[in-house]
């Protein structure tokens, strides 16, 4: 079956800089699946913890549900 997802980038202040939305196929009597996204850039508008928001829903007329979270430390190194 195929579930929807929406993958979200969100800056320090909470703001969003990044949303993605793509498919997922899932395989039949599977409840997890492991995947590795490429995120192909986003707005760095200051150091600190970026938050990667993945939500998915079973049908379009389905509520997004939050999935996963995880978190980026950016850090400007200047020379």
């Amino acid at each position: 079956f195929t579930l929807y997802a929406d993958l979200h980038v969100l800056a320090p202040e909470d703001k969003t800089v990044m949303k993605h939305s793509f498919p997922v196929q899932m395989m039949k009597g599977k409840e997890r699946m492991r995947s590795i996204v490429t995120i192909q850039g986003f707005k760095v508008t200051i150091p600190g913890e970026y938050t990667l928001k993945l939500y998915a829903r079973e049908n379009s007329k389905a509520k997004f549900e939050e999935v996963s979270k995880s978190y980026l430390m950016v850090q400007f190194a200047i020379k």
